[in-house]
């Protein structure tokens, strides 16, 4: 009887020392495992299932443990679950250790709940992350979840952790983005501007792979309709499919080709096609730009420039450029022009703004310009005699013999283009020469919604696009 109660009473002393017992084990582990100030509590201790809080480098985190007798008696638990971390990467600086990952104690990990703080371009980036870990002989499978800015990241991998060797593959959800969301904008540097989506399809896959001489990384992009703006840069209808042989540091082989509907470089571009590719150093070379503007083309020779602080002048060459279209810049009611342009038009890039400074285009042959609107502004009204109204019978129906016009004009803002002409009415004095100089002018947000009823991607570009779909998830 004695010898009964003794032995109940030295059960009793154990069982309420265990938990302290197994909390000071686990913390050693930790400890031994690279987290020099973790701490463990078990906080109930049951047959089949136990509950702890684990504290290390800043994070306090609730476990639950899943340890039935048929995995017990393997050495191991049947399913480990740690939720509610949240942790920045600068917290783990500094902390004492070493050794590598162990092994997995467990026939599962699950990571529940939880949350990393990134350092990112635009400030601080919250991820979520979820995933299940699982071992295979010595190697750890795992799949998982990370989401930031509404955007989801799925990956599956494996990794081995006596050679820390691994790889993954991501899969990037569609993200169809509107009226600014999500806000890009933290994850893009501040010297680049700010970036604002409207609207568009984005979508992609990659893989990574490390070893113990670092992360390799490569993927594909494909946009949908993409429409936004980069500082004063405007964009829209961006498709295609872009490949990476680096996520991080972006890198981009050159000769991959996109189409743009529009671009607002203080220029009204429509519907084009770029060739492109972008260096580790972040510098975007052009191949190949060209676009559609007023019934003709507008190209550009071969370039570079530096995204993060875009400076220098680009020179674009535009030929048959439609001058009835040109001078509808202005919208003025009752004129009308036919004829020819040629010339080039300087894009300068610097202090953060992009515009159109002293393009020059000529009349390729003479034609024919006409103002008679049927209410004349009050600008240009006047008595029969008055220079004004001499000016607005002259342009009547003016055969020009030369033509020129100079081209300003600042992203987001208004173009002005100035005419330089000489020729005759003829029924004008009895066809007189005359020299006229005009300056019209005009927004170009309408600009840019004008002619593009018509656009339709390339079909090099959609081929893309269609091979991008057939293959389906990573």
């Amino acid at each position: 009887m004695v010898a009964g109660v003794v032995a109940l009473a030295v059960l009793a002393s154990v069982a309420a020392t265990l938990p302290g017992l197994l909390g000071t084990a686990l913390t050693y582990v930790m400890r031994r495992g690279g987290l020099g100030d973790a701490t463990a509590e078990v906080t109930a201790l049951g047959v089949t299932e136990s509950r702890l809080n684990l504290r290390a480098a800043g994070m306090d985190t609730q476990v639950a443990v899943r340890h039935p007798w048929s995995a017990l008696l393997r050495g191991r638990a049947e399913r480990i679950t740690v939720s509610g971390i949240t942790v920045r990467p600068t917290d783990l600086q500094g902390r004492g250790g070493g050794g590598g990952i162990p092994a997995l104690p467990a026939d599962e990990l699950v990571l529940a709940g939880s949350r990393v703080v990134l350092d990112s371009p635009g400030g601080p980036l919250t991820v979520a992350v979820e995933a299940v870990v699982r071992p295979e002989g010595d190697i750890l499978t795992f799949t998982g979840t990370v989401t930031a800015l509404g955007v989801t990241v799925e990956a599956k991998g494996r990794h081995d952790p006596a050679r820390g060797t691994g790889s993954a593959d991501l899969r990037l959800r569609p993200v169809r983005l509107r009226e600014g969301q999500p806000n890009l904008a933290a994850l893009v540097p501040r010297a680049v501007g700010a970036v604002v989506t409207m609207a568009g399809k984005v979508s992609g896959r990659a893989k990574l792979a490390w070893d113990g001489k670092g992360l390799t990384s490569s993927g594909e992009v494909l946009m949908e309709d993409l429409a936004g703006s980069a500082g004063p840069v405007g964009v829209g209808g961006l498709s295609g499919v872009l490949r990476l042989t680096s996520l991080w540091p972006p890198v981009l082989p050159s000769g991959q080709t996109l189409a743009v509907k529009t671009l607002d470089v203080g220029l009204p571009l429509t519907d084009g096609v770029v060739t492109l590719g972008l260096t580790r150093r972040g510098v975007l070379d052009i191949d190949r730009a060209e676009w559609r503007w007023a019934g003709g083309t507008v190209r550009a020779k071969p370039f570079e420039i530096a995204l993060e602080s875009p400076r220098g002048t680009i020179e674009l060459e535009a030929e048959g450029l439609d001058l009835g279209t040109v001078l509808a810049l202005a919208s003025l009611e009752g004129l009308s022009a036919d004829g020819r342009l040629r010339g080039t038009l300087p894009i300068r890039f610097a202090s953060g703004k992009v515009r159109l400074d002293g393009g020059v285009l000529e009349a390729a042959a003479p034609g024919a310009l006409r103002y008679d609107p049927a209410t004349p502004p009050a600008g240009l009204q006047g008595d029969p005699g008055s220079p004004t109204a001499l000016l607005l019978g002259a342009l009547t129906d003016f055969r020009y013999e030369s033509l020129s016009a100079t081209v300003d004009g600042e992203a987001g803002g208004e173009m002005r283009v100035g005419l330089r002409i000489r020729g005759a009415n003829p029924e004008f004095y009895g066809g007189h020469p005359v020299a006229l100089n005009l300056n019209l002018s005009g927004a170009l947000d309408r600009i840019l919604r004008q002619g593009l009823d018509a656009y339709r991607i390339p079909d090099a570009v959609r081929e893309r696009m269609l091979d991008y779909e057939k293959k389906g998830p990573s």
